[in-house]
């Protein structure tokens, strides 16, 4: 296993500019490599897609869906018997489709509560998963590794991560997209 670092970059121009800097520093053209990640959620896992079996963001969503729909049924029983109360051959009726719409809209109420909003997922996510992008991964040894990390930082690479994987042919090939980074604090 080799000590990779990879850092996110804006464009071709840019992953070129940084791999001739690279160069100037004594990095093989072999120990680097540009690669498109695809964003969170499209790494294809599983054999109908996706990257997990289900979203993360809506974890809480099934227990606030059950306590919305009995709160919602509860508020719908109270206000059913008040309405059956001026037309009582009619009241089962009313009492149970009022119940019922009650216990639909708290539910669904509850569902929507019990997700993530876009905001709060990406910045949830944004420690535990790499974002999606043009990325140049480097190879490195002891010591190649900080003139690396130097020319990563000064040529404006974001989200500069530290991996440990198997490089061959020039290519890291057993990156895991899903696997949480080790990101380099730019400390």
């Amino acid at each position: 296993m080799q000590t990779i670092l990879a850092g996110r970059i804006d464009t071709h121009e840019h992953a070129q500019q940084l791999m001739a800097k690279l160069r100037e520093r004594g990095v093989a053209l072999s120990d680097m490599q540009p690669y498109y990640l695809t964003p969170p959620g499209q790494h294809a896992q599983f054999p109908i897609g996706g990257d997990q079996y289900a979203d993360p963001d809506a974890r809480d969503a099934p227990k606030k869906q059950a306590a919305g729909a009995a709160v919602g049924a509860a508020a719908g029983l109270v206000a059913g018997s008040v309405a059956a109360a001026a037309v009582p051959p009619l009241a089962p009726v009313i009492i149970a489709g009022v119940t019922g719409v009650g216990a639909l809209a708290g539910s669904v109420a509850g569902a929507v509560s019990g997700t993530k909003s876009a905001e709060q997922s990406k910045h949830d996510r944004s420690a535990e998963s790499r974002e999606g992008g043009l990325m140049v991964a480097v190879r490195v040894t002891p010591t190649t590794e900080s003139a690396v990390l130097e020319t990563l930082e000064a040529t404006g690479a974001r989200d500069i991560e530290r991996a440990t994987g198997e490089w061959r042919d020039g290519h890291w090939v057993d990156l895991n997209p899903v696997e949480p980074p080790q990101r380099i604090d730019e400390s």
